[in-house]
């Protein structure tokens, strides 16, 4: 109670401590998001209002008030391809915004300051507290760290900020920290020096595909001992083996009218050698699942259909494989989702498959967001997630929250449920006549990419391999999203955080799906270093839009292999 009278008195100093409104730097600060900020929800308000009283102390600054129209909101969020004159309109120079976290030592609070200088990263910088008491403090700090990182203060000149060839250098690149070592031609991978680099590059093939996949996953279908992979598009599923080092189409299977396929995964969960294919997705307004074996004499073959879950096969490597599911709804308001994941049985008589028990994750993460993988080799399993804000998070085997990413990993643009024309088509029968602006005001609650779990290097401990969709716009209006091209990305855990170990080339549109796989492994002949063979399959549409899939005439499917050495 005590802290909560300071942080009210703090805030009314803050609010005395008016600008002087010189011709310098105008900021949009939003309302910072807090429905991952746990106990610490309460601060909401009071971030913004001590974050912005410390920015505009020396009158250097000037906070205009974030209370902007939805409409002047809608305007910034799709301003990608004019991002200075959507500046003009709402007459700022720069917009802030941010997210809160309660995590295992603390709070954590991350805010992005959005330039309109054209082709530029956002810059986001991290303010970490182990407790209440220390808020005050830090927010002075981080402040400070502001001002110099974002503004220059000293040295800011507003010219540059959009049209200079000077300042701001670290708009220019997600990781002005690093420096890549880069590869020799298109499809390439570069690595950054450390424990495990990039040494060769293989045989590079791309072929094309009808319609836009969505997932992806790798699985021996016909009991062969060499891997299938199984491209999922929102009509249909593809099967592709490589012969010969080249990508082949084996096998195609339509899916029925009106049915929008979001996932697929592949296992073996009978243990008879032959992994099953798992689809998931929504007929209209529910989940309808299937499950599907192939082989190449037969071809597909239906073993489950019409299931009213979203399903997921999890595979361990000294416990019985588990299905999972989660179920929708017809609710408008909760995105069609259903509210827990449960370990799914079959009912011998009926066939049907029912959830007996409820599967243990932290509160807030859905069936298709997160990987189990031991990030520290101590033979205990961390939860790898991305949340709504394309943020990476790791929890322990316990449920606490360890690490909040600062840069964006899996942005998608597939999402649960219908449409927004879906709704507005049947809003008569389900609905009760719904206006327009809510059925479109709904939040969609989106379905990251697959997070790959793999220990690539041979030490004992799981890397992460993400895709990095760039974001164009600003992340205000949660329903909004458009994609720019994109990277996949190697993450290493350090025991605090994640590194990028290496990445792919950035793809010139919408990445929609990938896989990775070890090939085999050799001595090298110098240093006797193990040396992994890799290869890759990665997807990227023709093209993309806001609110869900532009369906492209063509996807293009890229095929390359690589050798990582320890």
């Amino acid at each position: 109670m005590a802290l909560r009278i300071f942080l009210l008195t703090a805030l009314l100093f803050c609010g005395a401590l008016k600008p002087a409104l010189a011709e310098k730097i105008n900021l949009a600060l939003m309302p910072i998001d807090m429905s991952a900020a746990g106990k610490y929800q309460y601060l909401g308000g009071a971030l913004n209002s001590m974050l912005a009283g410390r920015l505009t102390s020396d009158g250097s600054i000037s906070v205009v008030d974030s209370a902007i129209s939805k409409k002047d909101l809608s305007l910034l969020e799709g301003a990608a391809d004019n991002k200075g004159s959507m500046f003009e309109k709402l007459g700022v120079d720069f917009v802030g915004s941010g997210f809160c976290y309660e995590t295992a030592d603390g709070m954590k609070l991350q805010m992005s300051f959005f330039s309109p200088r054209q082709g530029t990263e956002p810059i986001t910088l991290t303010m970490t507290t182990e407790g209440e008491a220390a808020i005050l403090s830090e927010i002075d700090t981080f402040a400070a760290e502001i001002k110099s990182k974002v503004f220059g203060f000293e040295q800011y000149n507003l010219s540059n900020a959009v049209s200079g060839d000077d300042g701001l250098a670290a708009f220019q690149t997600s990781h002005p920290e690093k420096a890549y070592k880069m590869g020799a031609y298109a499809g390439t991978v570069s690595g950054e020096e450390g424990d495990a680099s990039v040494i060769t590059m293989g045989i590079h093939t791309t072929i094309s595909l009808s319609g836009t996949a969505v997932s992806m996953a790798s699985g021996d279908l016909d009991g062969d001992g060499t891997l299938e992979h199984v491209l999922l598009s929102t009509t249909g599923l593809v099967v592709t083996k490589v012969k010969d080092d080249r990508l082949r189409v084996e096998g195609e299977y339509d899916f029925a009218a009106g049915y929008k396929a979001n996932r697929t995964y592949v296992a073996d969960m009978n243990g008879d050698g032959k992994s099953e294919i798992y689809v998931s997705g929504d007929q209209r307004f529910s989940a309808s699942s299937m499950i599907l074996s192939w082989n190449q004499t037969d071809g597909f073959a239906v073993s489950a259909d019409n299931l009213s879950w979203y399903i997921r096969p999890l595979t361990f490597k000294n416990k019985k494989p588990l299905l999972i599911g989660q179920r929708s709804t017809k609710n408008l308001e909760t995105g069609f989702l259903g509210r827990g994941i449960y370990e799914l049985e079959q009912d011998s008589n009926t066939g049907r498959y029912a959830g007996w028990k409820r599967f243990g994750l932290p509160d807030g993460i859905n069936i298709f967001d997160f990987a189990l993988a031991d990030l520290d080799g101590d033979g205990t399993q961390e939860t790898v997630a991305v949340d709504g804000n394309e943020k990476l998070l790791v929890y322990s085997a316990a449920g606490e929250l360890l690490s909040v990413s600062e840069q964006t990993y899996g942005g998608s643009l597939v999402h649960f449920g219908p449409t927004t024309a879906e709704i507005q088509s049947q809003t008569n029968i389900l609905f009760g006549n719904i206006s327009k602006e809510k059925a479109e005001g709904r939040s969609l609650i989106f379905i990251p990419e697959a997070i790959l779990v793999k220990d690539i290097d041979g030490d004992g401990k799981d890397e992460i391999i993400v895709g990095k969709n760039q974001f164009e716009g600003y992340r205000v209006l949660v329903n909004s999203r458009s994609y720019s091209g994109g990277s996949i990305v190697c993450l290493k855990w350090d025991g605090d955080e994640f590194k990028e170990a290496w990445k792919t080339k950035k793809y010139p549109s919408y990445l929609s799906a990938y896989d990775i796989w070890l090939t085999g492994e050799k001595a090298a002949s110098e240093d006797g270093k193990i040396v992994k063979n890799v290869r890759m399959i990665v997807t990227y549409a023709g093209k993309s839009s806001f609110l869900g899939i532009s369906m492209a005439d063509k996807t293009k499917v890229e095929t390359f292999s690589f050798e990582i050495q320890q």
